[in-house]
């Protein structure tokens, strides 16, 4: 991908998300299963709504401990885009509805665009705004079922 990045002007960002509790958000998001490769990327809207991953984000660029801390992003955005279709291998220009944690990682991948981490954009919950909501609730079942799971491994 370096390579193609240096021959062509083009932004480029890979990702793939298959999680089953996070229900389609988009009329393409059921294409979305072997990954999305989402060329020259521009967020066209943004809610108001701000909201985060309680359990914070993480990345493969960041080796250190982010407990505790989280970081706001937009609930829905809207993209205008082109996606490549490695099936086809064809490229089309679309316009993307996401909200929800697909909004969230696109958000997160598309700031690695601009040179932006997350851990630029990290707060304690404390110090947020009360606007500024969790994307889902973390509740003590779930947390100690987890526990005993990374305990049985």
């Amino acid at each position: 991908m370096v390579t193609a990045q240096q021959v062509m002007d083009a932004q480029v960002h890979l990702w793939s998300l298959k999680n089953e509790s996070h229900p389609k958000t988009s009329q393409y998001w059921a294409e979305v299963t072997n990954g999305l490769v989402v060329i020259n990327p521009e967020i066209i809207a943004k809610s108001d709504l701000m909201v985060y991953l309680p359990d914070g984000e993480g990345c493969l660029s960041v080796n250190r401990n982010t407990e505790g801390l989280v970081t706001p992003r937009h609930y829905k955005i809207i993209v205008k885009c082109a996606l490549f279709d490695s099936v086809t291998e064809k490229v089309r220009n679309v316009k993307l509805t996401l909200e929800g944690y697909p909004a969230i990682v696109f958000q997160h991948e598309n700031d690695h665009l601009d040179g932006i981490m997350y851990v630029d954009k990290m707060y304690k919950v404390k110090d947020l705004d009360p606007k500024i909501l969790p994307l889902y609730t973390l509740n003590e079942d779930d947390e100690e079922e987890d526990s005993e799971e990374e305990k049985s491994e």
